[in-house]
């Protein structure tokens, strides 16, 4: 039987440079090919911080951006089945493995990858000479210092993108959106620009404020010290100090805004949930049983809030402090999604709530209260609070606070794959508060008073027990004297 020889998938049309690529083999190194072969997000995630060289190339020659470009590209029906759901999913997965290897380092250059989905990348630096990146969604994608020479972005949208110091020479550009990104210092040269908002704002407009270097455009003025002024050396150019303070800012900005929420007032509670959860319970910072008479009494920023059988109790000083713009934990405030999402930054539309805080934080597990009810809480007289569930679905997906705070820097991007981002349901649901009167509890408290008596009469036996005790004793003393007086 003749030998057959293996034939890799076909290479036709692609320009993929070879340069600089090492055959690495290795355990690991296949390991992280079957991954991709297998959608295994997961397990790529884990252990991308472990391949040192992602120019490594299996036996038929393929790097893993390759085939992941392949996988991506050649999506089967077969692997859907006609579910709509599965196919979107699949083709999220083998987008974040496209956008994880070029974040590490992966050379894109002349990768096929039209109308794919990079909103919010962290692209920095990135090689994606000749790519074909038509119809592609860039928004507010970190493409500093890319280099996208002879890059197809026709009718892509790099709406809010970072474009600093990005190679766009000889790219084509035409028809894409570039509204309210930053360009400063990109090299525009022989670019096609037709159909962009810059093509006018920018190229037929001497006095613009925006630095972009062109061959079309350059001054001829020199400077005050009598030499030619660098056509090469942007004016204006943002230090990294200035960079860093600006996201530091526009990230305040973002904060400000998801914490708003507007003000209401709490609906009156009239049942009495004490008969089903009693009138003392287990403290947990405390560490001990508290009575719940005794606790209301004791300070009036004291409060209780009951969740079924779950008894939370804190003081208003802790709650304010959680809720508090310039004091809250960020990890501990999150939002409901309206449904499940791969993206690592949650999209606008798909936050459905306002910001709640996490109950966990304070014990009560399962429950997220919104914001501007604890608010009512902090700056209300009352102090006993019920908290209901409006729905029976227990697992929803929710988003924290840093994920929508994301900026594309390493430190967001942490932040974002550790927390929820929408990307899986969580046994959590969204609770409701309404207050209780005091005089609820407090109507109960005198039946706890008649133990007292009990207590009192409990003493006196006491006491009657010591007596006999010393009267016994004295009985012994007696006998004794009268064995010393015979002998």
């Amino acid at each position: 039987m003749p030998k057959t020889k293996k034939v890799g998938p076909s290479k036709k049309g692609k320009k993929i440079s070879r340069k600089n690529k090492t055959q690495m083999g290795g355990n690991l190194n296949t390991q992280f090919m079957d991954a991709i072969m297998d959608d295994n997000l997961l397990y790529i995630e884990d252990n991308i911080g472990n391949i040192t060289d992602l120019s490594f190339e299996n036996q038929d020659g393929n790097t893993p951006l390759e085939i992941a470009v392949d996988r991506y590209n050649d999506l089967e029906t077969t692997e859907f089945m006609g579910n709509y759901e599965r196919k979107l999913e699949l083709y999220s997965i083998r987008t974040q493995i496209i956008e994880i290897l070029l974040e590490n380092g992966a050379n894109g250059e002349n990768i096929e990858i039209p109308g794919i989905n990079l909103n919010k990348a962290n692209l920095k630096g990135v090689n994606l000479k000749g790519a074909n990146l038509k119809e592609a969604n860039l928004v507010g994608a970190n493409l500093e210092g890319a280099n996208l020479v002879g890059a197809n972005l026709e009718e892509s949208n790099l709406e809010g993108a970072n474009l600093l110091w990005a190679n766009l020479v000889e790219a084509n550009l035409e028809g894409a959106n570039l509204e309210g990104a930053a360009m400063d210092g990109a090299i525009f040269e022989e670019t096609n620009l037709n159909g962009t908002d810059i093509d006018e704002e920018i190229f037929n407009t001497q006095s613009s404020s925006n630095v972009l270097r062109t061959t079309t455009d350059l001054p001829t003025t020199t400077d005050n010290n009598n030499g030619w002024v660098d056509l090469l050396e942007p004016i204006n150019r943002e230090t990294e100090q200035e960079r860093n303070e600006r996201l530091k800012r526009e990230r305040n900005e973002k904060k400000q805004k998801y914490l708003q929420r507007p003000e209401i007032t709490l609906n009156i509670n009239n049942t009495n949930p004490f008969e089903k959860v009693g009138l003392s319970s287990y403290h947990v910072f405390e560490m001990e049983d508290v009575n719940f008479c005794d606790y209301i009494r004791e300070d009036q920023d004291n409060v209780i809030f009951i969740y079924d059988k779950q008894v939370g109790m804190f003081d208003k000083s802790t709650i304010r402090k959680l809720i508090t713009t310039e004091t809250l934990d960020e990890t501990k405030i999150v939002y409901e999604c309206n449904e499940i999402s791969e993206a690592f930054v949650p999209y606008e539309e798909n936050i459905i709530s306002g910001p709640m805080l996490n109950m966990r934080i304070l014990a009560i597990n399962g429950l997220m209260i919104p914001l501007n009810e604890l608010d009512a809480v902090v700056n209300v007289e009352h102090q006993i609070f019920v908290i209901e569930t409006e729905n029976d679905k227990n697992k929803i997906p929710i988003a924290s606070l840093p994920t929508r705070l994301a900026m594309g820097d390493d430190e967001s991007g942490r932040a974002v794959v550790s927390a929820d981002h929408c990307q899986e349901e969580v046994l959590i649901k969204v609770g409701k508060l309404s207050y209780i009167e005091n005089r609820v509890l407090l109507d109960q408290c005198p039946i706890l008073g008649k133990g007292k008596p009990k207590k009192t009469e409990r003493k006196k036996n006491k006491t009657k027990r010591i007596r006999r005790k010393k009267t016994k004793c004295s009985r012994k003393n007696k006998k004794n004297n009268k064995k010393t007086s015979k002998k």
